[in-house]
C-alpha cells in the first residue's frame, strides 16, 4: 500500500500540490478527476517517482521509506501522454521489451505478459513495425502495452484513451478491469473522458487547484460522476501546469 501524507510540490515558485492525503490499496482502480491545471499530472509523476516532493511524505506499507524514489522505479510504471518517450527507429515490440527491462522485468516475462494481453487487443502486425510508421492511436497502444507488460504492481496512466478509437477504448477497459480483478494491479488513471472513468473506476479523487477536494469510495454512474465533477470544479482552475 502506498500512503501519501500531506505532500506538497513546488515548480518554479508555484505550489502545484497542497497537502494531499490518500492511500492506494490492492485491487483498486482510482480515477483522478479535475480540470486542466488541477495538478493531476504532477501528482501522478510524484507517485511514479519521477518528481520528488517539497513537503510531506510518501511511504509504503506504513514504513518510513526515505528511498521512495528508488522503490518507485521498480514498482510503479507510468504511461505519459508524451510520444517522445518512444524510440521511433525501433519496432513497437522492441519498445515494449526495453521499457519492461528498465523496470526490472526479464524479457521472457515481458513476452509472456504481451501474449496475455494480445488475447484482448489485436496488435500482432503492428509489433514488428517501427514506431515512426504507426498512427497516433497505435503509438498510444505501444505505450500502454509497455506499461502493462512490465511486472510493476502500480500502474499510473495519464489520459490512456487519448487518440484511441471506440473499439480500442472498449478493449482497454476490459484489460484494465482484468488487471485489477485477476492480476492484482493497482491503477491510478487520469482522463477527461468521464464515461470511461465511470465504467472502470472503483474510487474517485477530485482535484482542484492542487488539492483533493472530495473522495468517493464507491462506484459511480457517469451521470452522477459528471454532476459531482461540475459541482466541485466551479470556475475554471488557474492554469498551473
Amino acid at each position: 500500500m502506498i500512503i501519501v501524507e500531506d505532500i506538497q510540490k513546488d515548480i518554479k515558485k508555484h505550489r502545484i500540490l497542497k497537502e494531499i492525503n490518500f492511500s492506494l490499496e490492492d485491487n483498486q482502480i482510482v480515477a483522478l478527476v479535475g480540470n486542466n491545471g488541477a495538478g493531476k499530472t504532477t501528482l501522478m509523476k510524484v507517485i511514479s517517482g519521477i518528481l520528488d516532493i517539497n513537503g510531506g511524505s510518501i511511504h509504503v506499507n506504513n514504513e518510513n521509506k526515505s528511498d521512495y524514489l528508488e522503490w518507485a522505479h521498480n514498482n510503479v510504471a507510468y504511461q505519459s501522454t508524451n510520444e517522445r518517450d518512444l524510440s521511433y527507429k525501433n519496432t513497437a515490440k522492441d519498445n515494449i521489451i526495453y521499457y519492461g527491462i528498465l523496470k526490472g522485468t526479464k524479457k521472457k516475462q515481458i513476452l509472456e505478459n504481451l501474449n496475455y494481453y494480445l488475447k484482448y487487443i489485436k496488435f500482432e502486425n503492428e509489433l514488428v513495425r517501427k514506431v515512426e510508421e504507426l498512427s497516433t492511436g497505435q503509438k498510444k497502444i505501444v505505450k500502454l502495452l509497455a506499461v502493462f507488460c512490465c511486472n510493476c504492481k502500480y500502474l499510473i496512466l495519464d489520459e490512456p484513451t487519448e487518440g484511441l478509437d471506440i473499439e480500442n477504448i472498449n478493449l482497454i477497459k476490459d484489460i484494465l478491469i482484468d488487471m485489477s480483478k485477476k492480476r492484482g494491479k493497482v491503477l491510478v488513471i487520469s482522463s477527461h473522458d468521464l464515461s470511461f472513468l465511470a465504467d472502470i473506476s472503483t474510487r474517485y479523487l477530485f482535484l482542484k487547484n492542487g488539492q483533493v477536494i472530495k473522495t468517493i469510495d464507491s462506484k459511480l454512474e457517469v451521470d452522477s460522476l459528471t454532476e459531482i465533477f461540475i459541482e466541485n470544479q466551479g470556475e475554471e482552475n488557474e492554469k498551473i501546469l
